[in-house]
């Protein structure tokens, strides 16, 4: 912990002739006329103008965590801030401030006494309840979170000078916003994760999040990420963010970290903790952070806090050779919808719990002096259905790491907009750094917008890839990152924009492929329950073939897709065809894995994705070539890293065969299904939204 100020003293005391809990006197800035006030435990101006100044303890770096909590009073005239990177000689400096007349809170940099508006969020707060707000400052991106959910994203750096953590206030409203806390620590760059996501989603090994480095499971955990709904401050929402959740996917205790290594085991590690009213408190739910954590164990030795839902306490606890030991707690009465801040700072031997940023307590435990990991837990309780009573917003970690600055960031050199999809071309890192490079990721959102970035999964190894399922018609920003060996990712590339294009409305149904039936074929009605089936062919030792005709050749474009139920599931390198064309394309099964391929110049390029089948199980599969990709697909989500290609499909005088080759040996055995599911072959690339919507209506 950097700074902490409750503001805990005589009403009419200047700011500058007061001393908070932790980063020595406040200084008001010679540009500043009228003087920060304490007043009610709070901070306004002692004018109607704005008034400013910093602490004296000066942060390690650039990279800085703001934090401020805003208490609502009945009028709204006034406009309290919280600073970073504030120059003490001049007036400049970044703020996050809530507009009270306008009824928003706004991002601003101010250089030379000019302001600029980077960024805003609309927000009706309830009379009498707080705000916790985060005013998170790197190099590359400035994010405002209001009560554990990211609203504000700015990439502008015109400031660059560390400076120091500052307060901005303006009006003198006693009854109106009151700052009523601050308190700030040193960030290891892009530390930060608010967990946004579209859907509910289990938490991926490959999750980054805003952060620099990869998430990683503690061993037997399972956490997943769950929209906010409406988990806001007051008995009743008082607005509807868009952030997600961070719980635990069972009733169990899920452990989490991220793969940067620090540099030392002094450090402070943060959580925003989300509270909902619980319908049984008996059953114990938590949620917090953990530092010094293990990679191995379960549960693993670290230290940790964590809010106690049954005890309605927030406590520090020690896991040590599989023994969890409480070595401090501070009671605080559980509130539906509230939320909390809570950091474990670690130095040498002592340990000190803050909340809301708040010294609430201090230890001396020497049991666990290694470095560790960082990272957070959750328990859900003793119930599935406690799953979601206490859970993490936001997570952040103060400390250098041993690798920290990543790669360089790439050079975004085109995007090219295709129907659903762009294609981004790069250039490589000019430096692959100790940890050597991984490769590259790829990001989106609106253009001109200014919330946070969609990163894919995928991990792009070559200098180009394909971004799938976009809107089509609306204009989206792209950029590229490096990302190294050890989860570090680089800053942001430069930004191209590029509008993919709607595709034109497809047919209701697929013009399925005509021939005559040769082989061992049973075609009955559809006898699997629930199956996405209305009729259904078995497949054993025979194969339904389609004599060669020339419509099969397919061109620069091509969908294989089937509904198949293997009977059992071969050992891995065995060969199973579901669609075979000898020469031109084939969509198989290899063991559990899906395999994908088409010919191109007599060279395969070949898709693979892993666990695709299990035995009696239905599942949708495809594949789809648009000319410079081959992907493949599993119930209409894209399954597998995407092989670049381009050119035409080799043109092939041979037939195309289902339920195995034309030379026999790779027999599928199971049951395909009829209908609408029939296995078909197109020659165009369906895009991603009508592979979702046919797999979703399948009858």
């Amino acid at each position: 912990m950097l700074i902490a100020d409750t503001f805990t003293d005589t009403n009419g005391t200047a700011l500058a002739s007061h001393t908070g809990e932790k980063g020595g006197a406040f200084t008001k800035h010679a540009d500043s006329t009228p003087a920060p006030t304490i007043q009610g435990n709070g901070v306004v101006s002692s004018t109607s103008g704005a008034g400013w100044g910093y602490y004296a303890s000066t942060p390690s770096g650039v990279n800085q965590e703001v934090c401020g909590v805003f208490v609502f009073g009945a009028n709204a005239t006034n406009r309290p801030g919280i600073c970073a990177r504030m120059e003490t000689a001049a007036t400049t400096y970044y703020d996050v401030r809530y507009d009270g007349p306008a009824g928003k809170f706004e991002l601003y940099k101010t250089v030379a006494g000019s302001e600029t508006a980077l960024g805003e969020f609309s927000f009706t707060p309830a009379v009498g309840y707080p705000a916790f707000v985060i005013l998170n400052c790197t190099d590359a991106v400035k994010q405002v979170f209001v009560n554990g959910d990211l609203v504000i994203e700015s990439t502008d750096n015109a400031i660059t000078a560390t400076g120091r953590i500052g307060v901005r206030v303006e009006g003198n409203d006693t009854a109106g916003i009151k700052l009523d806390r601050v308190w700030a620590s040193n960030g290891y760059s892009g530390s930060i994760d608010s967990f946004n996501n579209s859907v509910d989603q289990a938490v991926p090994e490959t999750r980054s999040g805003a952060l620099r480095a990869r998430w990683v499971y503690g061993v037997g955990s399972y956490l997943y990420i769950t929209q906010s709904a409406s988990w806001d401050l007051g008995p009743a929402p008082v607005a509807t963010l868009p952030g997600g959740r961070l719980r635990s996917g069972n009733q169990y205790t899920g452990y989490y970290y991220i793969s940067a290594v620090p540099a030392s085991a002094d450090y402070d590690v943060a959580t925003v903790v989300a509270k909902r009213a619980l319908s049984a408190p008996s059953q114990t739910a938590l949620a917090g952070p953990v530092g010094r954590m293990a990679t191995t164990g379960s549960p693993p030795n670290a230290y940790a806090i964590a809010y106690d839902s049954t005890n309605q306490w927030w406590a520090l606890y020690r896991f040590m050779d599989g023994v969890s030991t409480v070595l401090a707690t501070w009671a605080e009465t559980n509130v539906s919808g509230a939320v909390g801040h809570a950091l474990l700072e670690m130095s040498g031997t002592t340990l000190k719990m803050w909340i809301d940023g708040v010294e609430r307590a201090s230890v001396v435990d020497a049991n666990i002096t290694t470095a560790g990991r960082a990272g957070v837990w959750v328990r859900a309780g003793t119930t599935s259905a406690m799953h979601d009573r206490v859970s993490i917003a936001v997570f952040h970690y103060s400390g250098s790491v041993t690798d920290p600055s990543g790669p360089p960031a790439p050079t975004l050199s085109s995007a090219t907009a295709k129907i659903a999809a762009c294609t981004l071309a790069w250039t490589a890192v000019t430096d692959v750094g100790s940890a050597g490079l991984k490769g590259y990721r790829t990001e989106y959102r609106l253009t001109g917008g200014t919330g946070p970035w969609t990163m894919l999964d995928t991990v792009f190894t070559t200098l180009t890839g394909t971004v799938w399922g976009l809107p089509g018609g609306s204009s989206l920003d792209f950029r590229v990152r490096g990302e190294d060996n050890v989860g570090n990712l680089s800053v942001p590339s430069n930004v191209i924009a590029a509008t993919p294009t709607s595709a034109p409305a497809q047919p209701a149904g697929y013009n399925e492929i005509a021939g005559t039936h040769s082989g061992t074929v049973t075609v009955g009605e559809a006898s699997i329950t629930g199956d996405p089936a209305e009729k259904s062919v078995d497949y054993n030792t025979g194969k339904t073939t389609f004599p060669d005709d020339p419509a099969f050749d397919v061109g620069a474009t091509c969908t294989l897709r089937a509904v198949v139920r293997p009977a059992s599931v071969p050992s891995a390198g065995t060969r199973r065809a579901i669609i075979d064309r000898a020469a031109a394309y084939s969509l198989k099964m290899n063991g559990s894995s899906l395999e994908g391929t088409v010919i191109i110049g007599t060279v395969a390029k070949t898709a693979t994705a892993s666990s695709v089948f299990s035995a009696n199980v239905t599942v949708d599969v495809a594949m789809t070539y648009d000319g410079a990709n081959v992907q493949l697909w599993k119930a209409g989500v894209a399954v597998g890293a995407a092989v670049p290609a381009t050119g035409s499909v080799d043109v092939a005088s041979s037939d195309i065969t289902i339920g195995d080759i034309a030379a026999g040996g790779q027999a599928f055995v199971g049951k395909m299904a009829g209908g609408s599911g029939s296995p078909v072959v197109l020659a165009e690339a369906l895009r991603s939204d009508r592979l979702v919507e046919d797999a979703r209506s399948q009858p």
